[in-house]
């Protein structure tokens, strides 16, 4: 299954059901990835922020905050296969692939070179359809 496509199934299915959740459930099944007091919760926000903008090419971040607008705008996975068809193919040749590997095998920081406002399909006209 395509990531962006499970991204919006898994969490959809769980919350469909009548299960009644406790606090910690979330947690448990894997929906959330660590609780924080109200004192603590803005310091972790920022540092995942600086990780993720660390750790994910511009690129990939552009796509998927592009995905996460046409789920919600469609209300479907169906947009996010639609998505992931035209972007897929462009970063099967993208540097910032080859970088991530290379910096994942290596166990160093990547140095992503990719600049999404210029290096991505044009998806414009598929988004405002």
């Amino acid at each position: 299954m395509n990531t962006s496509a499970s991204a919006w199934i898994s969490p959809n299915r769980r919350s469909a059901t009548t299960t009644r959740r406790t606090g910690t459930s979330p947690h448990a099944a894997g929906l959330i990835t660590s609780v924080h007091s109200p004192d603590d919760l803005l310091p972790a926000a920022y540092a995942l922020a600086r990780e993720l903008a660390v750790a994910i090419a511009p690129n990939s971040a552009a796509v998927i905050r592009r995905a996460l607008v046409a789920m919600a705008a469609h209300g479907s996975p169906e947009a996010a296969f639609a998505l992931d068809k035209k972007t897929i193919p462009h970063a099967s040749t993208s540097p910032d692939l080859a970088e991530g590997i290379s910096s994942f095998l290596e166990k160093r920081p990547p140095r992503f070179t990719g600049v999404a406002a210029t290096d991505l399909p044009d998806l414009a006209a598929w988004l405002n359809r």
